[in-house]
């Protein structure tokens, strides 16, 4: 089995972490337009995310571990082929309750994922606004500078 990649995950939080961090006229500008609580539903998102692939990752290394050490045994007749399975046994056990868990955890990223739709919708709303108004003023500049006849 692979292992998970998440350098593009964490690649993205790092991103939109130095975003806020280093221009604080756009996290001013969010804050007064009331999307503070947009700003910390998204983090919130970002890092119940990330806690979903370590979880995850955890416990399939736990399984794939003891079910290694399983066939290892079968493989060598080993005689403690009862522990084995036994642990085995505990490690499927901990998968399915830590699936569950992600299960949970991504129930309430999925809630979450209309709203975030709704906020990139807005970004994308905002920025178009920019350039829109960044254009209106270079034609005006332009019109302002042209030598009439």
């Amino acid at each position: 089995m692979e292992q998970m990649d998440l350098e593009g995950l964490k690649e993205l939080q790092d991103c939109a972490n130095y975003l806020l961090d280093h221009f604080p006229e756009a996290r001013e500008s969010l804050c007064q337009q009331g999307k503070k609580k947009w700003i910390e539903q998204v983090s919130e998102a970002s890092v119940t995310m990330l806690d979903v692939c370590n979880v995850s990752k955890d416990v399939m290394a736990l399984v794939r571990h003891s079910l290694h050490e399983l066939q290892l045994t079968l493989c060598c007749n080993e005689s403690d082929i009862n522990e084995k399975i036994a642990a085995y046994n505990r490690y499927r056990n901990k998968l399915k309750k830590g699936t569950l868990k992600c299960l949970n955890m991504t129930q309430s990223i999925e809630q979450n994922i209309l709203f975030v739709a709704e906020v990139l919708k807005a970004v994308r709303r905002t920025i178009m606004t920019m350039v829109e108004s960044l254009f209106s003023l270079v034609c005006i500049l332009w019109l302002e500078r042209r030598p009439s006849k």
